[in-house]
């Protein structure tokens, strides 16, 4: 039997075996006990690394309460209790529980020290979003690549994909996809003939919405795409 002594308003994770005895010493006052099954855990575990989990999962039974993540994680645990204390209407509807479930094991296999910590940040190691980074620049024009092609295409979950832009690159796929379309549409607006459109420039790299481009590419250059073509 294993014995765990808790610490009011200390976090503490405990990993227990099926059919596993053990003992919870506590000091008074209210506790919250979260159970996550294991087969949830290392589904999402397994989406993250992109390839299959060969051992269970363990993490480090103390939790560091400086992280700044540990609040993020705990507001998605109290937004669940209190909507279960309100009947659990949210986890009713499927649209909003999978994204809950994937930020609440996300965020802590993310945030929490275990044995597949090492794995999961050399699943988005620097070759490989350098890789990633080439490729987008070869098929930005393709107006119908996605990030689920990019991640594909480099052998990554689409979760290790994101982790490692923000960790290399302080962005997210999409977001770098984004600015090497929008400044590959100015370089072409730059030297636009008679009867090129900012319409159909937008277009042919991805932008459907001609208003959102605008908005994006004012961001991006400090002008509209439309005092660009002006220019030229």
């Amino acid at each position: 039997m294993r014995v765990c002594c808790l610490d009011y308003g200390a976090p503490v994770r405990i990993d227990v075996e099926p059919r596993e005895d053990f003992h919870l010493v506590r000091q008074d006052g209210p506790h919250l006990v979260l159970r996550i099954p294991r087969d949830a855990l290392e589904r999402q575990l397994r989406a993250m690394l992109g390839r299959p989990v060969d051992e269970p999962v363990r993490f480090e039974p103390r939790t560091d309460r400086t992280d700044p993540g540990a609040d993020a994680w705990w507001g998605i645990v109290v937004l669940l209790v209190r909507d279960m204390e309100r009947g659990g209407t949210l986890l009713r509807d499927p649209a909003v529980r999978w994204p809950l479930e994937q930020a609440l094991l996300g965020q802590l296999l993310e945030r929490r020290p275990h044995n597949y910590s090492a794995r999961l940040r050399d699943a988005a190691s620097s070759p490989v979003i350098t890789r990633a980074v080439g490729i987008i620049e070869e098929r930005a024009g393709d107006p119908r690549f996605t990030v689920e092609e990019l991640a594909r295409a480099v052998s990554l979950s689409t979760r290790a994909l994101q982790l490692g832009f923000r960790r290399d690159r302080r962005t997210t796929p999409s977001a770098f996809l984004r600015r090497v379309r929008l400044r590959r549409a100015r370089e072409e607006l730059l030297v636009a003939g008679p009867g090129v459109t900012v319409s159909r420039v937008a277009g042919r790299w991805g932008f459907s919405n001609y208003g959102r481009f605008a908005e994006y590419y004012r961001r991006e250059f400090g002008e509209l795409p439309s005092d660009t073509l002006r220019s030229r």
